[in-house]
């Protein structure tokens, strides 16, 4: 099957050097940039609204204000977090 698709390839001949190449590449891991980026917004998320349900149980009794109180300051959280990683990623690149 793979001889196939390799006899179909213009790159045939040159495939094991890009390979070499790709894996040389002293280019950043493009992991980190995926945690930052979709991960940890998500978990910032998750524990601020967590952290504010547990805080407004003492201030109010009525748990769809809690709710709402929650998932504002939650996505209020993930707001500057994407804001101070913005900012980094255009200090990098100057």
């Amino acid at each position: 099957m793979e001889q196939k698709q390799c006899g179909q390839c213009g790159h045939q001949n040159s495939c094991q050097n890009i390979y070499q190449q790709i894996c040389a590449s002293k280019e950043p891991s493009i992991l980190l940039k995926t945690v930052l980026a979709l991960l940890l917004p998500l978990v910032i998320f998750i524990v601020t609204a967590a952290a504010c349900e547990k805080l407004l149980v003492n201030l109010t009794a009525n748990q769809s204000i809690r709710a709402i109180l929650s998932v504002l300051s939650g996505l209020i959280v993930v707001f500057v977090y994407i804001v101070i990683i913005r900012t980094w990623r255009f200090k990098d690149q100057n």
